[in-house]
């Protein structure tokens, strides 16, 4: 493993409260221990309810109960959202009413289904690798459904996407290439086309995917934005205070 990939697995583990670092792998790791945790305090990334996080973010109103069967399939496949953070990302969804939304990794388009429920009269662009690289069904579960007129499927890297023919997205969902440099690419996207009311969100911001971490940290502070990771989730959202869904 590389000096700097393994500098990154241990500033994310600092920084990550939840995470026990347990025993050091090699010499180098006990230099890049004390020098990351000098450099990093371990109460830099926030928590919060996802019940608190439209006070957080200055709005107002309150998001509606998500109802069952808006909820579409909440089943997990390997590798996607968990049920829990389905209804957090939806409620997140009726709570900023975005216009448009930008999805950077379909895979099955269970996650796309269900923001475009929750987002009445929103059109939703989900970005994917073309199938020849891709061993699953890209967006399946929004295949058939009367959903599929306002959710847009493009095919390409993320990072080298001409984003220029999208609008300014509300809601952009990050889910897709979980390197460091794919993460980093993706979010720098990001700030670049976010509308100005707009917020992002993560998804496996975790010690688990330690590139997210490190990756999105950097970007948005960078930008200026508040974060928070949300509770009981890997999910995180960066936001303008008192402008984001207003």
């Amino acid at each position: 493993m590389s000096f700097s990939k393994r500098a990154r697995q241990l500033t994310a583990l600092i920084l990550h409260p939840s995470c026990i670092l347990s025993r050091y792998d090699t010499p180098w790791d006990n230099v890049l221990y004390s020098t990351t945790r000098n450099l990093f305090s371990t109460n830099r990334i926030s928590y919060t309810l996802i019940d608190e996080l439209s006070s957080r973010m200055g709005i107002n109103r309150l998001a509606d109960a998500i109802v069952a069967e808006n909820l579409y399939d909440s089943s997990r496949s390997a590798g996607s959202v968990s049920p829990y953070e389905l209804t957090v990302i939806s409620r997140i969804c009726r709570l900023l009413l975005p216009k448009v939304i930008l999805e950077i990794g379909t895979f099955e388009g269970r996650t796309t289904l269900n923001m475009a429920i929750n987002s009445p009269g929103a059109e939703i662009f989900t970005v994917c690798l073309p199938p020849d690289k891709c061993s699953f069904q890209i967006g399946r579960f929004f295949a058939e459904s009367p959903e599929r007129a306002r959710i847009h499927q493009i095919l390409g890297d993320s990072r080298t996407l001409d984003y220029s023919r999208i609008p300014s997205p509300d809601l952009i969902f990050i889910d897709g290439d979980h390197s460091y440099e794919g993460v980093l690419g993706d979010t720098r996207n990001a700030f670049r086309i976010l509308s100005q009311k707009g917020a992002i969100l993560w998804h496996d911001f975790d010690p688990c995917h330690l590139g997210s971490v490190t990756a999105a940290l950097g970007e948005i502070e960078k930008n200026g934005f508040s974060y928070s990771a949300i509770d009981g989730s890997t999910l995180a959202i960066a936001y303008r205070v008192g402008q984001a869904g207003s």
